[in-house]
């Protein structure tokens, strides 16, 4: 059986990646990993440690749900999992236990954000520095015109 390890942020996004890869009829067994987003400094600042980590399983379990009930569907086994630390390392982990692993970096792109490598091989897009920036600008340009 082949195992699928897949980080996800975003259910939709994830769904869109995932459904191509259905087409083939052999059962596979699907890692997911849930990388909830990080807590504002000032939400952080008033929790605890044990209240922040059940927020992660909490957002885990609710993202997933979708994706694991469409993977259920065809049969296939579902296991899920909470990202922590740095995602190379969690790769190394998972290896470690599952042994031979396809990675999947199901995540979301966002503007302006560079994501951390989930393996070592993968390849890291450079984001213009002039990307935000210049969409900025072309905002202030806009409101300039509109108050004239």
């Amino acid at each position: 059986m082949e195992t699928w390890l897949v980080y996800i942020d975003d259910k939709t996004h994830a769904q869109q990646q995932i459904t191509p890869l259905l087409i083939n009829g052999a059962p596979i067994h699907w890692v997911l990993v849930g990388c909830p987003p990080r807590l504002t400094r000032h939400a952080g600042k008033w929790l605890t440690q044990k209240a922040i980590q059940r927020w992660r399983s909490q957002w885990t379990q609710e993202n997933l749900q979708p994706v694991q009930a469409l993977l259920s569907q065809r049969g296939d086994k579902v296991t899920s999992r909470v990202a922590h630390g740095p995602l190379m390392e969690m790769t190394r982990q998972l290896q470690q236990e599952w042994g031979t692993l396809r990675v999947l970096d199901a995540r979301r792109p966002r503007l302006g954000q560079d994501l951390q490598p989930a393996t070592e091989n993968q390849e890291r897009t450079p984001q213009s520095p002039w990307m935000v920036p210049g969409s900025v600008a072309f905002m202030g340009t806009l409101m300039t015109m509109a108050a004239d």
